[in-house]
């Protein structure tokens, strides 16, 4: 049985295509793609078309008029179920629960009322690290003072110090002689004598 050709028909022109058809035709769930075959235009004419529905559906005025019937269906089939929830029909409580939940996301309701963001790892910025601390505790065993701290940090080129200049060259190796003399006193006082 040989098959007839199916009869060409003409493509329509931008001004035929019916653009409720084509809106209608997406919330069905067809792609673009096969719209545009359908009506014989281009893809980007199809989304040009339902843009443009967009712009009138998606108006302040027209969302709350989409709200407003909402939320009167909801109440319309709250006033249906509460008196079989009343009576002790779980699943009429069930939905119940579920409706004063989705009336509560579509108003808005159930938005947190602020996010709090504390990030744990950051020291506040004047705070010590733990080796600078460590430094501090060995430089008070040490007898180390302010001053020579100081020149220390100068001389310390490979940390950003700007290093020292000939006196204050020569006051810090005095600091560190004069230190370590009192060091070694001790530690001969506490032997019992020098060496010898």
């Amino acid at each position: 049985m040989a098959t007839r050709p199916k009869a060409l028909t003409p493509i329509p022109t931008s001004k035929e295509i019916d653009e409720d058809a084509v809106y209608r035709a997406r919330v069905a769930g067809k792609s673009v793609r096969s719209i545009a075959r359908e009506h014989g235009c281009a893809e980007a004419k199809i989304l040009e078309i339902l843009h443009e529905k967009s712009k009138g559906l998606l108006t302040e005025a027209s969302l709350r008029i989409a709200l407003m019937l909402e939320n009167q269906r909801l109440d319309d089939i709250v006033v249906a179920l509460y008196p079989k929830a009343i009576n002790g029909d779980h699943a009429a409580a069930g939905l119940l629960i579920k409706l004063a939940q989705r009336r509560a996301c579509l108003m808005g309701l159930d938005m947190p009322q602020a996010h709090v963001l504390h990030v744990m790892n950051n020291p506040p910025p004047d705070a010590r690290t733990s080796t600078q601390k460590m430094s501090d505790a060995l430089d008070a065993l040490l007898g180390v003072t302010d001053r020579e701290k100081e020149l220390r940090d100068r001389a310390n080129t490979l940390a950003g110090g700007p290093g020292l200049s000939e006196e204050e060259a020569v006051e810090y190796q005095a600091m560190q002689d004069a230190r370590e003399a009192k060091r070694r006193e001790a530690y001969d006082k506490q032997r019992g004598g020098p060496p010898g």
